[in-house]
């Protein structure tokens, strides 16, 4: 059975001030587990391309609604952040036969239950 988790693209360890660029597809979830730091989004506005920095702390999570690089900076010490890919649609398929298995089991617990009582 495949695994259901997908591991981190990247798990990224950011010294105070410091700045890294990551290139993340699309659909990836910035997490920042310790610490705080700042993304800079860039977007096309009017023809110019314009950073919009986002400030995460520890426990917020942001998905990128575009991918490509993107530019990660450490705010008030240092910054853990975990970069995670999207969850690809095959390994979702392959988990609707297991699911399927897994339904008809506690359906065929409930009826046995419901015909012989709990005993």
């Amino acid at each position: 059975m495949p695994s259901t988790t997908v591991a981190p693209l990247t798990h990224l360890h950011l010294l105070p001030r410091q700045r890294a660029w990551q290139s993340l597809p699309t659909g990836s979830h910035i997490t920042v587990t310790d610490g705080s730091a700042r993304v800079h989004l860039c977007h096309c506005l009017g023809g110019s391309w314009v950073a919009l920095p986002v400030l995460l702390r520890a426990g917020d999570s942001h998905p990128l609604e575009r991918g490509g690089w993107i530019e990660i900076e450490a705010v008030d010490g240092t910054a853990q952040l975990h970069l995670q890919p999207p969850v690809p649609w095959l390994v979702l398929a392959s988990l609707r036969l297991p699911l399927r298995q897994a339904w008809a089991w506690l359906r065929s617990v409930g009826r046995h239950a419901a015909l012989h009582g709990s005993d």
